[in-house]
């Protein structure tokens, strides 16, 4: 029998294949096969097994029946004995008492005498269980696979492990005694195994997932998974299929000229198949009419007659030329209608290939999806369907939803001879479309029907409306999709005549708008999507043209609105200069009319209209015009109690004057535009008289009136006491007394007047008697004292600095803590001159310092900014360390000076000078020459020590004077006429003159970058001593903006760089702390933390009569290098009567041999801090501390992290 090869469906109807019998493993999946080695000894197999005692291969294989992933183990030589073919694996037991060895078996050929094998044995050790030495016990159990065929059949083997059990060696093992003599069956039987599983252990790779797949080969009497080869020349395998569409696929290794040669086969069940086709898909390389495929098959009627072919009922061949097909591509083959004897129900496939060339290349021939199917598929193809459409079919009974052109398929599979109808049940709409159908009906003939055609086509339909408003005689000009046009003369219904396809888009428009009278047509509707039915709705309203009323508005002032009118009833509000139209047209011809409705207010206006009426003429009205302009009202008033013969003047916004000699109403000649505001003074007063005259509601706003009262009234002669209030903080207070008891609160900044006249020729004493507190400030008063001389007292100043006297500097403040001046090391910038005069800090000059500096320091407690100024090496007298400045003066009688001093001493022989010289120009200034005047003010610095002291003078300058020579000097005779030993520090901010112009009082103009220091010099609060070199402050390296000290160059010893400050102490336990950047680590390269303790400030300075000493030393190979570290000592306690501590910063250099740079030590970030137990000594609870500590219960509550050396 032959058949031909036909293209199913191109590929769809292997995916298709109705009611097929089950072959197994019809796509002929990858496997991977293992061999034993021939002398029964342990191999390799699948990840995380061995195999023993093969006689042949196992394999993994993939198929579509496992039960947990994709893959089954089975051993491609069954023998009659357990001896052979044996899986094992070692497992880790986890748990002996709940060991179980299960597994999952199953077989097309069931029988008694097929058999399974479950071994274990018991392992103290994962060495010995892989030796397989040393083995504790073992149990073992048989089981038959005589179940039902084709099925999975659980088996288990419950153990029972030793207790010394850690390691158990499970073996899977099967035998065939189904032939004669308890060898195995002629035709070889196959066990599949999955799902292998230890309870209470760890078992690898039980469903073989982890197992990579390649491809196998195999001989005689073996096969792919499921299949057998008979009769073969050499071999098959199963390789990659070369378009990788298929997956793999079987290929016979040589073909024979007979098609006996080569045959590939499977006994498979076709007791449910009515007529049906033998299907197979094969790819030549070759297209020759002498290259052949066969597909073969015999029918049987048992199982057992198929595997041992024997009792044949009959066997239908047919022969495919591969002439007739597609080289190097995948070919369909279909044989014809088979129909099977009554007694079979068994049927051996058998796939062969035969080449009976002469000669020619290597033929190669693949094969892949094989399938027996009874059932056909009934398809075509659908043109014209518009994209988004869908269509509905039927073929008895069963819908099939069609959205696409192309080719289609009913899922229902239909037996041979079965009718088909195809027909449409659902039409598509969107866009409504009409489809046909051809070749839709007839009988099932053993294969599928594939030439039912659907053709699509879509709907046309019409748009049109009505059109309403068109005058007589008049027509409008349509126009659909800017092509197709139409011409309406009246107001009827209309319609393009040109249709258009359903779902396609349309826009109506006027193309010619009617022009007697000129009207304007709109459309509404007039776009959209057509829908499946004629569009009607269209609506063209057509209306006489009008015209916009409109001008513009100029002189309205912000924030005020005029209403205008259109003939009486059109109301626009405006609120903005600019252009304005109304908002109701106009009709063409018709009269407009525009007035002012309501005119501004607040302040009022007159708004006037011009051009504001006419007649509309086939424009837009733009050029009415409605200007504004403020009302403006008299300023006038009442003047009492002037003297007979006596005058006075007043004066109106500092403009227009007034004379006024008698008593009664005034009145200021000009008006003044209402929502103004006006001020009135007397500028004159009657003094020839002996009297004051004084206003009353002198100031205001003009409010839309005249203001008439003003109220001048002449008293006896007597004069205002007041000035001007600064540096008062926000939110705070002060009260000010004057000698005669009348005082005054102020709580803001600026001009202030005692409420009491004070009589001409009295004195006056005024004074601060309450500080502001919230934050705490000082204020001082300035010009305080005086006689009335005439005239109002305006120079008060009354002058506000922080109060930054530093908290807890004596003795026994409970936690007042202890402040460390310049902790941090901030940078500062040193001026220095070999002449007399030279530049100092921005704006200013230092003079007579000879080799001394003077300095701009950083400074945390800074009262004005974050700098302040200082001289380094105080002198015995006046005549050296001048910081001067020349000022230009604005206001020579009202001259003053203010600034902030601050002293690490308290000692009136610790002082500061400021010396006043005035001048006629700035030449002289500068060349200190002509001079005019010259005024010295000396100051004591007697404020608490490290405490800011507010200095303050007042002076009247020559009235000549264009200038003034500022100069700040200090001098210290506090060691019994001597400057002290180490120097006082005296620090200046916050310096400010009242009347002339001064520069960088503050000093936080100009760069700082750091200074060098040397004996008995140091950084702001600091003392170097017995340095080797010198020492400097300098930007620290870590980029942070920060700054830190480094000594120059290190000595050998500890004394050789010391850097030391006294510091006030007041609680009873502290720790000194600090943080250190070492370049290198070394343990000859050593720092030192040291504190002395001394009963008050006098001995701390002169370093005599200390009370305690402690030395902390680090090495720096305990610290980290490069980086900064903390530092600290342990906690220490303060002697009796101890008030004052000198700490010390030191370091030393003992490396050998010396590295070729000197090491650098950096310091920074020094703190005095309590202890976590600190309490003042003189406290109550020092007391208790001390009764805890006797008893045993005291201790460090802190500790340093800190290594020490």
């Amino acid at each position: 029998m032959t058949a031909t090869t036909r293209l199913l469906f191109a590929g769809l109807v292997l995916a298709l294949t109705g009611s097929a019998t089950a072959i197994i493993n019809p796509n002929f999946a990858p496997e991977q096969s293992y061999a034993g080695a021939g002398d029964g000894s342990e191999v390799a197999g699948p990840d995380g097994w061995t195999l023993r005692d093969l006689p042949g291969r196992a394999l993994v294989s993939t198929v579509d029946f496992a039960v947990s992933g994709e893959r089954v183990f089975w051993f491609e030589t069954l023998t009659g004995g357990f001896g052979d073919n044996k899986l094992d694996q070692c497992v880790a037991l986890s748990d002996s008492d709940a060991f179980a060895f299960s597994v999952l078996a199953w077989t097309a050929t069931p029988d008694s005498d097929l058999r399974v094998r479950l071994n274990a044995e018991y392992y103290s050790s994962e060495a010995d269980c892989l030796a397989r030495s040393n083995r504790l016990d073992d149990d073992e159990e048989d089981f038959r696979l005589d179940g039902d065929p084709a099925t999975w059949t659980s088996f288990t083997l419950i153990g029972d492990a030793p207790p010394a059990t850690t390691h158990v060696r499970i073996s899977l093992r099967a035998r065939d005694r189904t032939g004669a003599g308890n060898n195995p069956a002629t035709e070889p039987k196959f066990i599949y195994f999955d799902a292998l599983d230890v309870a209470g252990g760890d078992l690898l790779n039980g469903d073989f997932s982890a197992t990579s797949i390649s491809l196998a080969s195999f001989a005689q009497d073996q096969g792919p998974f499921g299949w057998s080869l008979r009769s073969v020349s050499d071999s098959g395998l199963v390789v990659p299929e070369p378009t990788a569409e298929l997956g793999s696929a079987f290929r016979f290794s040589e073909l024979g000229t007979g098609y006996g040669n080569n045959t590939l086969e499977q006994c498979v069940d076709i007791s449910q198949l009515d007529p049906f086709v033998f299907d197979a898909s094969v790819w030549p390389n070759l297209a020759d009419v002498d290259l052949r495929v066969r597909l073969a098959l015999n029918f049987f009627a048992t199982q057992n007659d198929c595997i041992s072919r024997q009792n044949d009922l009959g066997d239908p061949v047919f022969d495919f030329r591969t002439s007739d097909m597609v080289p190097e591509s995948w070919n369909a083959l279909r044989s014809g209608l088979i129909i099977a004897p009554a007694a079979a129900s068994w049927g051996r496939i058998a796939l062969r290939a035969r080449d009976q060339r002469p000669a020619g290349a290597d033929p190669v021939i693949l094969f892949d999806r094989i399938a027996l199917t009874d059932r056909f598929f009934v398809g075509g193809s659908v043109s014209g369907l518009a994209a988004g459409a869908e269509l509905s079919l039927d073929n008895n009974g069963e819908l099939l939803l069609i959205t696409a052109n192309g080719g289609f398929v009913f899922g229902n599979a239909l037996a041979h001879d079965a009718a088909y109808a195809v027909t449409i049940t659902q039409q598509p709409t969107s866009p409504s479309q009409t489809c046909m159908v051809s070749s839709g009906s007839g009988q099932i003939d053993a294969d599928d029907v594939t030439d039912v055609l659907v053709e699509c086509a879509t709907d046309s339909f019409t748009i049109g409306g009505s059109v309403a408003g068109l005058e007589t005689g008049n027509s409008v000009v349509l126009q659909l999709n800017g092509d197709s046009t139409v011409t309406v003369s009246a107001n009827e219904p209309f319609s393009f005549t040109q249709a258009l396809l359903d779902g396609s888009a349309y826009a109506v428009t006027v193309l010619e708008n009617p022009s007697s009278p000129d009207q304007t047509c709109t459309v509404a509707n007039g776009e959209g999507v057509l829908s499946g039915s004629n569009v009607d709705d269209v609506l063209v309203t057509c209306a006489t043209d009008s015209f916009t009323v409109g001008g513009s508005l100029s002189n309205l002032l912000a924030g005020t609105t005029v209403v205008l009118q259109n003939n009486g009833a059109d109301d626009l509000s405006l609120d903005g200069n600019g252009v304005f139209t109304f908002s109701q047209a106009v009709a063409d011809g018709s009269a407009y009319a525009v007035t002012v409705l309501s005119q501004p207010s607040t302040p009022n206006q007159v708004c006037a209209v011009s051009n504001g009426s006419g007649v509309i003429a086939g424009a837009d009205v733009d050029d009415v015009l409605v200007s504004c302009e403020i009302a403006t009202y008299p300023v006038a008033g009442t003047l009492s109690g002037l003297a007979d013969g006596a005058s006075l003047s007043v004066q109106i916004n500092g403009d227009e004057t007034l004379a006024l000699n008698s008593n009664g109403p005034f009145q200021f000649p000009t008006a003044l535009a209402d929502g103004s505001s006006y001020t009135v003074l007397v500028i004159s007063q009657p003094t020839a008289a002996g009297q004051i005259c004084s206003i009353s509601n002198g100031s205001g706003i003009v409010s839309g009136a005249a203001v008439d009262n003003i109220q001048i009234i002449c008293v006896a002669d007597s004069f205002l006491l007041g000035g001007f209030l600064s540096g008062l903080a926000a939110g705070n207070s002060l009260t000010l007394v004057e000698s005669d008891g009348q005082s005054l609160i102020l709580d803001a900044n600026g001009a202030f007047v005692f409420p009491q006249l004070l009589a001409d020729g009295s004195s006056y004493q005024v004074s601060v008697t309450q500080q502001p507190t919230s934050p705490a400030q000082i204020c001082s008063v300035v010009n305080g004292s005086g006689n009335i001389a005439g005239a109002d007292v305006t120079n008060l100043s009354v002058e506000c600095q922080a109060d930054t006297t530093m908290p807890g500097t004596g003795p026994g403040g409970l936690g007042a803590g202890m402040a460390i001046i310049n902790p941090n090391f901030g940078l500062e910038q040193a001026y220095a001159g070999s002449g007399a005069e030279f530049a100092g800090p921005d704006g200013w000059i230092l003079r007579d310092l000879e080799d001394r500096r003077g300095l701009v320091s950083s400074f945390e407690l800074a009262p004005s900014g974050s700098r302040v100024f200082r001289f380094e090496s105080p002198q015995r007298g006046f005549g050296d360390n001048k910081l001067e400045q020349c000022l230009p003066v604005t206001d020579p009688a009202a001259f003053a000076l203010r600034l902030q001093a601050w002293s690490s001493l308290s000692d009136p022989e610790v002082q500061v000078r400021v010396n006043i010289e005035s001048y006629a120009s700035a030449a002289d200034c500068s060349a200190r020459s002509n001079r005019i005047d010259n005024s010295d003010f000396d100051f004591p610095l007697t404020a608490p020590a490290q405490s800011w002291q507010a200095l303050a003078l007042a002076q009247a300058l020559d009235p000549a004077a264009s200038h003034a020579r500022i100069s700040i000097r200090m001098r210290d005779r506090s060691a019994g006429g001597d400057p002290a030993e180490p120097p006082v520090t005296v620090l200046f901010d916050s310096i400010s003159a009242i009347g002339a112009a001064l520069a960088n009082g503050d000093f936080e103009a100009g760069s700082l970058a750091g200074a060098m220091f040397g004996l008995d010099q140091g950084p702001l609060g600091w003392t170097l001593r017995s340095v080797i070199e010198t020492g400097l402050v300098l930007a620290e390296p870590s980029a942070s903006g920060g700054s830190a000290f480094q000594f120059t160059r290190l000595g050998e010893g500890f004394g050789d760089n010391t850097l030391e400050q006294c510091v006030p102490i007041d609680l009873n336990r502290f720790v000194l702390s600090a943080s250190v950047w070492p370049e290198l680590r070394n343990p000859d390269l050593r720092i030192r933390l040291n504190v002395d303790l001394h009963a008050n400030l006098a001995d701390c300075l002169a370093r005599s009569n200390r009370l305690d000493r402690r030395d902390t030393d680090f090495r720096t190979s305990g610290l980290n290098p490069g980086t900064w570290n903390t530092i600290s000592t342990d906690p220490i306690a303060r002697p009796s009567g101890a008030t004052y501590a000198r700490i010390a910063l030191r370091a030393r250099d003992r490396i050998e041999p010396p590295p070729a740079s000197p090491p650098i030590i950096l310091f920074d970030q020094v703190r005095l801090t309590a202890d976590a137990v600190a309490v003042p000594v003189n406290h109550p609870l020092a007391l208790l501390l001390l009764l805890a500590l006797m008893l045993g219960l005291g201790g460090r509550l802190l500790t340093s992290p800190h290594r020490r050396a």
